[in-house]
This record gives structure tokens, C-alpha cells and sequence, in this order.
């Protein structure tokens, strides 16, 4: 079973001084990254396919055991809203196939109006269904009105996981609805924003904190419940969550040491995380 813990995105100019050392370039960030962490969330493919070289690039980054989850290019999600579709799909598969095993997951995300009527049902089901095979996807819902069972169902069928977003999209009861209801045998965990008041406990929310202690600590129990169901577990922390993306994962990842009594971080305890 294995947890990978990591960012959004690793090509950040503002972590230059903070997490990685200063004077570190573009071009070397992901190698310094995949000293700390086993994979990251690519989101730049959300705006333009990955370009060869930059496939590239990754893969002569990192070791064969890092892993590269990806964002579906909005123009498959919210330009066609998932409509004929299959020719871009195809075209992101090809893109993506020299990472091999180094593939972790394909995010799609489903537009916060496009909502479960029957018709949009019809079309996710095509959609899915038009997937290569073979492809591990995750489905983001913007609404807690995607999570019955029949949504559930759905995506069990194609093994193509529901992820868990902390932020403004689904609500507390949403989350765990999904922690509790596995579709794939891997899960995927996005920390976008910070939780809002009316979702969690009211002496766990201070605007005026940047960090959310109590709030990870409730996540690890969450994730050491649902290793139990699945053999691997994706999650990433954005900036926006408390301030610093590789804070955040570095301190979920100690959370996790200590809730299960094992370490998943890419380096051995005595290393150093940045």
C-alpha cells in the first residue's frame, strides 16, 4: 500500500529562497523537488497539452519510483464539457505515454455547472467510457449533488476514483461520503483552499491563522481509514490551502508517519525535508 504525498504543481518562482535554495532555475526545480517528495499534481496541462520536450524533462528529473499526476486540459472538461472528446483524449494519452509506470493519475475535473441531470449523466457515462484503457482517472465534482449512489456506481464500474477536494466545491459530509466509498483502487486527495468556517469544527477556524494543525490531523485519520480499501492514495496541497504547498505536505506527511507508524515521505527519516 502506498501513500504519496506532494504538491500542486513544483515550478513556483516564490519558493525560490524558501524551499528550494536561491538561485535555483526552472529547469532545476523538479530534480530538487523529487528529493522530498514521490510525486506531483501537473497543472500547466490544464491550459495547453504537455509538449514532448517537457515530457521529457520530467522524466530525466526524477528516479522510476516518482510519480506524475496530471490535470485533464480544459478544453476536454469545460470548453466541450466532455462532448466529442475523443480525439483529445487521444491526444493527451500520447503525450503522456513515455512516462509509463511513472503515470500516476488523470484529473479531470467536471465545471461547477455541470450538474447531474440525466443528459449530463449520459455524457459523463460516454466519457468515461471513451477512456484508454489502462488510464487511472479521478473525477473532481463541484457539487455534493454528483455524490449518490448512482454517481458512485457509475464510476465504480469504470474504476475511475472520485477525489476527495478540501475547499469550497463539496462540503464536510460530501468528503467523507466519498473517503467512505472508494470507485477505484486508488484514491485521489486535492487540498485547494482553506476550510471555511461552516464546514469544520468552529474552534478550528481563525482567519488570521496560516496554519490548520487540527484540520491535517483530522485528514490523516481520514487517509489512514481509506489505505485500508485502496493500494495507493494521491494527494496534493496547493499554495492556497495555508500559505506554502511543501509546508503543508511535509507536515501531513510527519502527521502520517505518526497516525500510522510508517514513513511516506521520499527520503528516509534521518533525511532532511525541505
Amino acid at each position: 500500500m502506498s501513500i504519496r504525498i506532494g504538491t500542486q504543481d513544483y515550478q513556483h518562482g516564490r519558493w525560490v529562497g524558501r524551499f528550494y535554495p536561491a538561485g535555483t532555475s526552472p529547469g532545476e526545480m523538479l530534480a530538487i523537488y523529487a528529493e522530498s517528495f514521490t510525486t506531483v499534481e501537473i497543472g500547466s496541462s490544464a491550459f495547453h497539452f504537455p509538449p514532448d520536450p517537457v515530457v521529457r524533462h520530467w522524466i530525466e528529473s526524477v528516479g522510476p519510483e516518482f510519480r506524475f499526476s496530471v490535470q485533464s486540459p480544459l478544453t476536454i472538461t469545460h470548453e466541450r464539457r466532455f462532448v466529442d472528446t475523443g480525439a483529445l483524449v487521444a491526444k493527451l494519452a500520447r503525450r503522456l505515454e513515455p512516462l509509463g509506470e511513472r503515470l500516476g493519475a488523470v484529473l479531470f475535473k467536471v465545471p461547477p455547472n455541470f450538474l447531474p441531470t440525466d443528459v449530463n449523466r449520459r455524457i459523463l457515462e460516454e466519457f468515461l467510457d471513451s477512456l484508454p484503457r489502462g488510464m487511472r482517472a479521478a473525477v473532481e465534482f463541484r457539487s455534493d449533488s454528483w455524490l449518490e449512489g448512482s454517481t458512485f456506481e457509475l464510476l465504480a464500474n469504470r474504476e475511475v476514483a472520485v477525489a476527495l477536494t478540501a475547499g469550497r466545491w463539496l462540503s464536510r459530509d460530501g468528503i467523507r461520503k466519498i473517503a467512505l466509498t472508494p470507485t477505484a483502487s486508488f484514491s485521489y486527495v486535492r487540498w485547494t483552499d482553506p476550510p471555511p468556517a461552516d464546514r469544520f469544527a468552529e474552534e478550528e477556524f481563525d482567519p488570521d491563522r496560516t496554519r490548520w494543525g487540527s484540520v491535517l490531523a483530522e485528514w490523516a485519520e481520514m487517509l489512514e481509514k481509506m489505505r485500508q480499501s485502496v493500494d495507493t492514495i494521491y494527494g496534493y496541497f496547493s499554495d492556497r490551502f495555508e500559505g506554502h504547498g511543501p509546508a503543508s505536505a511535509r507536515e501531513f506527511l510527519g502527521l502520517m508517519d505518526r497516525t500510522i507508524g510508517a514513513s511516506f515521505g521520499a527520503l528516509p527519516r534521518s533525511a532532511d525535508r525541505r
